[in-house]
């Protein structure tokens, strides 16, 4: 039982523990007490998480272990974005898309100029639904790693000699594909709604044009 007053807010903190990687959902029941509308469920946690060890590793050594990211979705494309990298581990893709029932192998690389020691240490990924312009089957996978190789011009003039142009190779990260990722927007033809009395959680509708 919980008591809040007026505009004041609450945070739960929830644990959770496996021994294994897995995919886990919850709900949470939400009741006000004297209020018929005031059941509300919502869903806890639905995701997956892996487990690296690098065990005993030697300084100024670099480590990698792989792992494999799977999009679950039938037709929905994810965007992910591990951290940038940091002072010890890195991840190559570390941004990168996923399309609908694909999977991408993600090498994450351990390395330290100085002895440390990281237990249980958690990384998270951002993860974010993107939508495309064109068709999905037009649209190719996508993550850093992808590269092209340009020529670059590097002008180098003597003394007293004409200009000269050396070209240089160059590999450039392609520019990720065109993608929405943004919050919905929008306005409404009338300036001011009126709704009646109302209980907590209790819904009542209004038709307007947006």
């Amino acid at each position: 039982m919980l008591s809040l007053n007026v505009h004041q807010q609450v945070e739960f903190e929830v644990s959770f523990c496996s021994d294994k990687p897995l995919s886990v959902k919850a709900k949470l029941s939400l009741q006000v007490e004297d209020n018929q509308y005031g059941n509300t469920m919502g869903q806890l946690f639905k995701g997956y998480y892996e487990v690296l060890n690098f065990g005993d590793c030697h300084v100024n050594c670099s480590y990698q272990e792989n792992f494999t990211m799977t999009n679950h979705s039938s037709s929905q494309v994810v965007r992910f974005e591990w951290p940038p990298v940091g002072s010890h581990v890195s991840f190559s893709p570390q941004v990168g898309h996923l399309h609908a029932g694909c999977s991408k192998e993600v090498t994450v690389t351990f390395a330290s100029n100085q002895p440390v020691t990281l237990t249980s240490q958690p990384i998270r990924c951002k993860l974010s639904q993107v939508n495309f312009q064109q068709p999905l089957e037009q649209v190719a996978d996508w993550d850093d790693r992808r590269r092209t190789l340009q020529w670059q011009s590097s002008p180098k003039q003597a003394s007293g000699a004409p200009q000269q142009h050396k070209k240089k190779k160059v590999m450039k990260t392609d520019p990720e594909p065109c993608c929405s990722v943004d919050y919905v927007k929008f306005s409404c033809s009338n300036d001011t709604i009126h709704f009646k009395d109302s209980m907590l959680y209790q819904t009542r509708l209004h038709q307007g044009y947006a």
